[in-house]
């Protein structure tokens, strides 16, 4: 049964919700009390500012995801655990393990810098980075800092920055266990010093007809296996910390399940990615991170030391007729994409009484190696640095405070630039504060949009924005509520080309993605919740991005923006020794929006459907140290074509699902 997305309806829910805690607590027969224990609040950040500082003293727009909620809501990828943060919208290719993509205000993941402990994951130069196949396994919390970064993380913050923060060495052992549907297992193993992870899942889920008939999911298995060490220790008067990450995942590519010209017989004018169901890939995040504190009073230097690399291999079995390009024919895929980088990031922080000054300087060297088409590549290693200093000074005022920062960088042969930014937090009442935000932003062209045969355009210019905020929040409506709204003005963003003719030879008339002159992007977030009242809790999640343009000719909505999104959760959070240890529904949805379809379909402007799904768990406590849980997901069935509506087919997301799961905590 189809629940199509629709604003009255989440809001209704909203408001049910809302009403119904509240009846709840006038139909109690003796006058409410707050639960023995409530839920443990993250008062500290480390994104938003590079610096450890109170989460409200932050002045740009922060969520903290904790490995509770994680654990609660049976978060398997960081793209799960993103899923309901307003602001942010991830859209998903499938199941378990295949792609997503995540956009922040209406930024595009190449917009989105993503950290682990504060510096770069691989994979970011070739577009190889994908949250949807990184586990949540080891991952301590999540910081989302939402709107320009660029002052302090520099290029590709555009939209704001993901920072995933792993498990510390101090932190209680973790033991989980999984079964669920479309033989999808895990076993998580997590310690003082170790986590290791594994997990697989055969993805063998139906889909519903489009024009070509129902059927089921083929070559959509997934496995990964993780693992990372770490350890601490100290050195005299300086603290070191170090950790050593390996991840290795192996899945199929099925492609789109449905196409106006689907038949028996391979197309030649389609890539065979889109028929085959032999193509598969490999991918692999390596890092090596170290890092030196030392603590002197009000000040602190620290120096970071680290080295990733990210391997992506796409290939298809032999006599698998794959057309990786129209000209090598049937000639086999065997793409290799190779991204390596070295950082070195020194940094001094300063706290005194009404001030915190952090300052700093970050190197970075890497290569990227495009092998990709089936053939020799037109470069096949591209070199890419980055060298830059930043200084961020923040004074409090009275209960407010104000910062100003800027970063100067240079990106290799792309150019530098300089990024401004400034804001800060007014108290407008002692319940209700105000804060602003202005920024300026920039994204040098990564090697993917300069050097990937036929698909990459070698005269791209840096994108530049200027990003604005304003926030208004309030600690006692509710349990706290915040209202934002954002506007971005960019300048030759790196957009699909919505004139490319895929049939024409490429050239300076003819490119797949080019430079947007001119961008507008402008919105509305809101996050509320209630207090915690006898373990029950309410959040709600609405982003309305009434503007995403592109005004370089003829103004038309950026790809892949919807106008809504919205995430409603109603969950309960059991005392430590009680046996109902939770219990939760979760929905979120998101309205139609525009998308790029496959290759050789005859209609460049499309509109992927709306949709809702749900999901619900519920804990039961078995031991004191043993917990049950069984979850399901997508209770309405929505398997929906994520990426393109009927009749052009696309990527169905799996049918209704359950899984059991034995944990620790």
């Amino acid at each position: 049964m189809k629940f199509p997305f629709s604003v009255h309806a989440a809001a209704g829910a909203a408001c049910a919700a809302l009403a119904l805690c509240a009846s709840s607590a006038s139909l109690a027969q003796t006058p409410p009390t707050p639960a023995p224990t409530s839920l443990p609040e993250i008062g500290r950040v480390v994104t938003s500012d590079r610096q450890d500082e109170p989460s409200r003293d932050a002045a740009r727009t922060t969520y903290t995801i904790t490995k509770a909620q994680m654990l609660q809501r049976g978060d398997a990828s960081i793209a799960d655990a993103l899923s309901s943060i307003p602001g942010v919208t991830v859209e998903r290719y499938g199941g378990l393990g295949s792609t997503a993509n995540i956009y922040i205000r209406g930024s595009s993941s190449a917009q989105v810098l993503v950290l682990l402990d504060g510096r770069p994951v691989g994979g970011q130069q070739t577009d190889t980075l994908d949250v949807g196949e990184i586990s949540t396994s080891g991952v301590e919390r999540i910081e989302v800092v939402e709107g320009g970064g660029a002052t302090l993380y520099g290029t590709g913050a555009i939209g704001g920055v993901v920072n995933i923060i792993t498990t510390h060495p101090s932190n209680a052992p973790l033991v989980r266990v999984s079964d669920g549907s479309f033989d999808t297992q895990s076993f998580d193993l997590e310690t003082q010093h170790v986590t290791f992870q594994r997990l697989v899942s055969a993805n063998d889920y139906p889909y519903l007809a489009y024009t070509v008939p129902s059927g089921t999911r083929v070559d959509a298995d997934f496995a990964s296996t993780t693992l990372r060490l770490r350890d601490d220790a100290m050195l005299g008067a300086v603290h070191v910390d170090g950790s050593l990450g390996l991840a290795a995942m192996h899945l199929g590519v099925p492609g789109p399940i449905a196409l106006p010209f689907a038949s028996p017989e391979p197309n030649p004018a389609l890539p065979s990615s889109y028929q085959s169901s032999t193509t598969r890939q490999n991918s692999t995040y390596d890092d090596a991170r170290l890092s030196f504190v030392l603590d002197r009073g009000n000040e602190s230097t620290a120096l970071d030391l680290s080295g990733t690399r990210n391997t992506l291999l796409f290939y298809s079995s032999p006599g698998d007729p794959a057309a990786c390009s129209t000209a090598l024919g049937t000639k086999p895929c065997n793409d290799l994409n190779q991204e390596t980088r070295l950082q070195a990031s020194l940094r001094q922080t300063i706290h005194k009484a009404r001030q915190r000054l952090v300052y700093g300087l970050d190197i970075a060297r890497g290569n990227a190696r495009i092998d990709a088409g089936g053939g020799p590549a037109e470069a096949p290693v591209n070199a890419f640095a980055q060298t830059a200093a930043y200084l961020q000074d923040a004074l409090a005022f009275g209960a407010g405070s104000a910062y100003a920062g800027v970063r100067a960088e240079r990106d290799g042969g792309q150019g530098g630039a300089v990024a401004p930014s400034l804001g800060g937090v007014m108290p407008l009442s002692a319940d209700v504060s105000l804060r602003t935000n202005f920024a300026v932003g920039f994204r040098a062209p990564d090697a993917v949009d300069l050097y990937y045969p036929g698909f990459s355009n070698p005269n791209l210019q840096p994108e530049r924005t200027q990003n604005f905020d304003a926030t208004l929040a309030d600690s006692r409506l509710l349990g706290g509520a915040e209202l934002t709204w954002f506007t971005v003005a960019g300048n030759d963003l790196i957009v699909v080309n919505p004139a490319f003719n895929y049939s024409a030879a490429l050239g300076p008339s003819n490119e797949p993605i080019v430079n947007a002159e001119h961008a507008s992007i402008a919105g509305f977030t809101l996050d509320a919740h209630t207090p915690l009242y006898q373990g029950w809790t309410t959040t709600v999640g609405v982003t309305n991005l009434y503007r995403a343009l592109n005004l370089t000719t003829t103004a038309s909505r950026l790809v892949g923006r919807p106008v809504l999104t919205a995430s409603f959760a109603v969950e309960y959070h059991g005392l430590a020794n009680e046996r109902l240890a939770g219990l939760g529904f979760i929905a979120n949805g998101m309205s139609a929006r525009s998308f790029v379809p496959p290759i050789g379909t005859p209609d460049p402007s499309q509109y992927a459907a709306g949709y809702t799904t749900l999901q619900a768990y519920v804990r039961y406590r078995v031991a004191p140290r043993a917990l049950l849980t069984v979850r399901a997901a997508n209770l309405f069935d929505e398997r929906y074509a994520s990426i393109a509506s009927p009749p052009f087919g696309g990527y169905p997301a799996p049918g209704r699902s359950y899984a059991v799961e034995l944990s620790t905590r």
